[in-house]
């Protein structure tokens, strides 16, 4: 945008290797810069499909990012570590090395296993550790069982689900789902979304946590982490090694089912003026 294009190339060189051929992918750049960065944002934008698809997308993906109980289980670690026993074991720590693995486990496969099925994996784990939450907490307040392991499994396998997907994934698809006429405003929108739903789940778990108990509580969670892994699979496309005209052409044909994203070869819908060049 600055027309600093000796510094791009290498910085292209530096990230894909001297023997790699970068010229077309910096036409690519070059070419969206040169149509879409004079044009400013419009309401009239939101009409479109490959405008208000994504948006509607990353907006209810951010809210159950939060909803699921990442902010109440963060913000009272302490106390669920105090009633399940294990306060002794510096639950900071413990929370702070387990998204440390998760987020370094994540980052190293995403371009591997792609967007889509890191999502669903992830929100599988929350779904299913919120589960067993709520099963320790039903069997300790109802019956008196004091079955700790479960607990602790519980608590570090959700912090394990929530740092390899749902943590991290919404943040990269905000550069990777919006035209860049758009992205601006899109992001502020769902990150204003991201910030309301977590602020209503800090202040309303004690709420929530006294109608429903603690087992009440990790199961509504639960249900919420399923929601989303269903949500995700049936409208989210994999975006990975997709150029951003792809994934805008593939939201305006709207008779394409939601959850595919076309899978043709990127080479085949390279513009014509880059492959001529």
């Amino acid at each position: 945008m600055h027309k600093y294009r000796e510094e791009a190339v290498s910085a292209l060189h530096k990230l894909r290797g001297d023997k790699y051929d970068i010229e077309p992918e910096l036409l690519e750049m070059e070419a969206n810069i040169m149509t879409q960065s004079k044009e400013k944002f419009k309401l009239s934008y939101l009409r479109k499909p490959s405008v208000y698809k994504p948006l509607v997308i990353l907006v209810i993906l951010m809210a159950f990012k939060q909803l699921c109980g990442m902010g109440a289980l963060t913000y009272y670690a302490l106390e669920i570590f105090d009633s399940t026993n294990f306060s002794k074991l510096h639950p900071a720590m413990i929370i702070g090395g387990v998204n440390v693995v998760g987020t370094i486990f994540s980052a190293m496969i995403i371009d591997k296993a792609g967007r889509r099925i890191l999502l669903i994996t992830s929100g599988s784990i929350l779904t299913l550790s919120s589960g067993a939450l709520g099963v320790y907490y039903y069997l300790h307040d109802n019956h008196d069982m004091d079955l700790t392991w479960l607990s602790l499994v519980g608590i570090i396998g959700f912090f394990i689900g929530f740092s390899t997907g749902w943590g991290g994934i919404p943040w990269i698809l905000l550069g990777e789902l919006f035209p860049l006429k758009v992205r601006s405003a899109a992001s502020a929108l769902s990150v204003f979304v991201n910030w309301v739903s977590a602020f209503i789940l800090t202040k309303e778990y004690s709420t929530l946590e006294g109608f429903a108990h603690k087992y009440g509580a990790m199961w509504c969670f639960s249900g919420i982490s399923l929601l989303g892994v269903i949500f995700i699979a049936v409208v989210l496309p994999e975006t990975k090694g997709k150029s951003l005209e792809e994934i805008e052409e593939y939201f305006e044909q709207s008779n394409k089912p939601l959850a595919r994203l076309d899978n043709k070869v990127t080479n085949e819908q390279t513009p014509t003026s880059i492959q001529t060049t």
